[in-house]
């Protein structure tokens, strides 16, 4: 398993960025931006979680589909009002899995 302290940051740097993007009215740059950052730090849940197990877990489950919902390659278009329900949610997902690995 990857050091404590590297996932913690994989985790943190992007809740911030989810929680800080919807509150204020920023250039689409950081948009595509974050939806790099989320898709970046989810495949690194995805590779870990699975090395770890060996297996399809929840884990690799909830961030393949963060990956795909944030992937900059193929963006999913939704409202902006969708896009701060989002990300708010992701935030919090990345949050409680900070706090998982931090519990333990």
């Amino acid at each position: 398993m990857m050091n404590k302290n590297t996932l913690k940051l994989i985790l943190i740097v992007p809740m911030i960025f989810l929680i800080v993007a919807p509150l204020y009215k920023f250039p689409y740059g950081l948009y595509i931006l974050l939806r790099l950052i989320v898709f970046a730090s989810s495949a690194c849940m995805i590779y870990f979680s699975f090395k770890d197990t060996k297996e399809l877990n929840v884990t690799v489950l909830i961030f393949g589909f963060i990956a795909l919902l944030f992937n900059p390659f193929f963006p999913v278009h939704f409202p902006r009002e969708v896009w701060m329900v989002l990300d708010f949610v992701t935030a919090f997902i990345y949050g409680y899995t900070f706090y998982k690995i931090k519990s333990v």
